[in-house]
This record gives structure tokens, C-alpha cells and sequence, in this order.
């Protein structure tokens, strides 16, 4: 794994992977959820990769489906597969399958809910580097009480998605409403999370980006981004990725106010930490 995005979810980082994976040396996995729950059944040992493939076919996203839905038979025929494999090198060989046919060099994966495991990453991966997206913590809290994830996390007081994601099927009657105050709790607890994770990590391996900042000059971030992970950025390539960015992207939630109502003071204080008003 070259690097992993992460951050709190609802900021952004489906719009960073969309820049990230159309670079022609790379594929990045969307979300993969799996990886926790693989180092804590298999470590670093080589297992049959039947063992492996049956937990990642299991990992489901909130909805109840595969968050990477692939064909078992297909991957087993590959000349990816191999009886046994250790969790990196399943990783890497899937990566090689479903990224096929595109010639890439390096493979990345961005799950947001990977706050929580950096340390974990750096343990399969050494030379993995972190990229935090951050965003406005009262626009992440209004997305968030609208998405039936982070409703589920907020309803059950849990703090990443990992956790829930093994042979997860959702509730008939889903979730119920949450107060915007649990919404912004857990922005805070996650976009906390991961700054005090950092320290822990390889020195220089950890990037901090604004989501507002790559709305604002997407071809200068990005650069930077390029620059932090070590692989080029051709100009034909920094001039699509910056098209991905849409017009209405970034508009501020019309009940703003009234969201920053429900901060607490931790919360506030990490919004004046980090800049924001």
C-alpha cells in the first residue's frame, strides 16, 4: 500500500480518490473496511488465502453489500492468486486483479473509518504514508446526520465502521433520528483520533490536506500530495482531476448557526484549532 486517505468521512474523501485513482500509476481501493479485522485473526502470518478472501467477501458496507464486490472463482483462476498468502500480499494481489487492465504501479486504498488502524497499516506496510482530510467540522456533522452509516455509529455510540462491518446486515427499521450534538461528537472524536495517532507513525509519513483547500486550488494540492507520496503529476492529469471538482462543491450547510449551537467545547475548541470559525 503506497498511502491510505483517511479522515472523519463526509469530508471529502470520495472526491480525493476519484483525483487519486485516475492517476495513471495508480489504483486506489474505494473503502476496504477488512484490514482490522484480517491483523487481528491472522497477524502476520501466512494462512491459506481461502481463510482471507472469506473474511473480505463478508465485510459488508452499511447498506448490507460487499464494499467490494469481486468474483471469488474469477480472482482463484488469476495469476494473482496464490494458495497462501500472507494479509499484505492478499491485498496487493487483489489490488492487481481488480485493477486490471490499467498499468499501474502502486496501489492505495481510501477508507476513511482507517483513523483508528494507522498504526496497523504501518505494521503491514512500513513505508504507507497517511493523508488526513480534514473539513469544516459543522459541515461533516450536518452530512453525517443525514447518511445511514454514520446514524448507525452515532445510535450505538461507536466509533468506526470496522467494527460493525463483518457479515453486518442493517436493521428492518433502520435507525433512528440522532440529535445533531452526537453528530458532532463524533467529527470530534474522529478528526481527534487521528492526530493523536500521528505521533506513533514512521516520522513524515503523515500529511495533513483541507478539503476546502483542494476546492480551492485543486492542481496546487494536489501537487503537494504528489510531492508527500512520491510519484509524478503530469499537467493532462492534474487538468482532469481538477475538472472532478464540482461547481456547488463546498457550499456551506444553510443551518450553520444553528449546527455550531450544538458544539460542546471540545468541539469548538478543535474548530479554532484547526482554523475554521
Amino acid at each position: 500500500m503506497k498511502f491510505c486517505i483517511v479522515g472523519t468521512g463526509r469530508c471529502g474523501t470520495t472526491l480525493l480518490w476519484r483525483m487519486m485513482n485516475s492517476h495513471p500509476d495508480l489504483f486506489v481501493f474505494r473503502e476496504t473496511h477488512w484490514i482490522p479485522t484480517l491483523f487481528e485473526r491472522f497477524g502476520i502470518q501466512t494462512v491459506p488465502s481461502e481463510a482471507l478472501m472469506d473474511i473480505v467477501q463478508r465485510t459488508n458496507h452499511v447498506t448490507g453489500d460487499p464494499v467490494v464486490p469481486f468474483s471469488a472463482a474469477e480472482f482463484a483462476a488469476s495469476p494473482f492468486w496464490a494458495e497462501k498468502m500472507s494479509v499484505p500480499e492478499f491485498c496487493d494481489a487483489l489490488a492487481r486483479f481488480l485493477g486490471q487492465p490499467k498499468k499501474f504501479t502502486y496501489w492505495a486504498d481510501k477508507t476513511p473509518d482507517y483513523f483508528y488502524f494507522v498504526s496497523t497499516l504501518q505494521t503491514y506496510w512500513p513505508e504507507c504514508e497517511i493523508i488526513h482530510l480534514i473539513r469544516d467540522g459543522a459541515d461533516v456533522s450536518a452530512s453525517m446526520s443525514g447518511h445511514p452509516g454514520y446514524q448507525a455509529l452515532a445510535e450505538l455510540d461507536i466509533l468506526h465502521w470496522p467494527s460493525m462491518a463483518l457479515d453486518y446486515a442493517p436493521p428492518a427499521g433502520g435507525f433512528s433520528a440522532q440529535p445533531m450534538r452526537r453528530f458532532a461528537r463524533l467529527w470530534h472524536d474522529r478528526l481527534q483520533r487521528v492526530r493523536d495517532e500521528a505521533p506513533s507513525l514512521k516520522p513524515g509519513s503523515y500529511h495533513e490536506v483541507r478539503y476546502e483547500d483542494i476546492l480551492a486550488d485543486p492542481k496546487a494540492e494536489l501537487r503537494l500530495l504528489t510531492d508527500f507520496v512520491g510519484i509524478s503529476a503530469n499537467e493532462d492529469w492534474l487538468e482532469y482531476a481538477a475538472s472532478l471538482v464540482q461547481p456547488n462543491a463546498g457550499r456551506r450547510h444553510k443551518n450553520r448557526t444553528e449546527i455550531l449551537e450544538s458544539f460542546d467545547e471540545p468541539e469548538l475548541q478543535l474548530m479554532k484549532a484547526l482554523g475554521y470559525e
